[in-house]
């Protein structure tokens, strides 16, 4: 079976405490705590905050969050890769 890519809708908060451990293991963050399922919501809906997943066999195998930024200096949007794992 083919790898999946997709954007994490906010209903979708298990999806991302799966990408938020591969990133502890990435990053070997291992005294970081994942913060409460609300917050997690709350970021999944942020319109300047993206989470992608790589999805193999319906499991979350990898992934990144992206932040959007307002420029001062034009008005296009830049997007801040800021994790990938």
């Amino acid at each position: 079976m083919e790898a999946t890519f997709k954007i994490l809708q906010s209903n979708e908060i298990a999806d991302f405490k799966v990408l938020i451990q591969i990133f502890k293991e990435v990053f070997e963050h291992k005294q970081h705590q994942v913060v409460n399922d609300m917050h997690l919501k709350t970021l999944l809906e942020n319109p300047f905050f993206h989470v992608w997943v790589v999805k193999k066999d319906q499991k979350v195998i990898g992934g990144a969050t992206v932040y959007v930024l307002q420029q001062y200096y034009s008005e296009k949007q830049l997007a801040y890769l800021y994790d990938v794992g």
